[in-house]
């Protein structure tokens, strides 16, 4: 009975780790596709300006600016592009340790440590249970 428990337990981890992969490349997918958009939305806005403008015209590279600077980038204000954070949003939002994020990205600990505290300093929050909220409101977690 042990071995046919530690065989069930075996797969199912196996499962999880496929279908945990199978949507970190959907994410990524979703999320570069996203990025895509949002850059030719930013290009359609600006290529009016510098149409008729000089290379050094700076009354011009100020109206691009100041139009970047007021667009927002989803429902939440942030532009939030695919990065290694997003990863490790995910996982916490999902309920992973540190030491089992780190392992599915292949990276360390620490900087696991590192993008979950970047993290809490771009959004302004102070906890996980912070995160794990904006993560839900963002989608990515099913």
């Amino acid at each position: 009975m042990g071995i046919i428990a530690l065989l069930l337990f075996t797969q199912a981890k196996q499962l999880v780790e496929y279908e945990a992969n199978i949507l970190r490349e959907n994410l990524t997918a979703a999320k570069k596709q996203e990025l895509k958009q949002y850059i030719d939305l930013a290009e359609r806005s600006f290529e009016p300006i510098y149409e008729n403008a000089d290379i050094d015209d700076n009354e011009a590279k100020r109206q691009v600016i100041d139009l970047l600077n007021r667009m927002t980038y989803g429902t939440d204000g942030y532009f939030f592009a695919y990065t290694w954070e997003e990863d490790v949003l995910a996982a916490l939002a999902n309920g992973d340790c540190n030491k089992n994020i780190a392992r599915h990205l292949n990276i360390s600990v620490r900087t696991v440590e590192t993008h979950r505290l970047r993290i809490k300093r771009k959004l302004g929050v102070k906890s996980t249970a912070a995160l794990v909220r904006i993560a839900l409101e963002r989608g990515l977690v099913c």
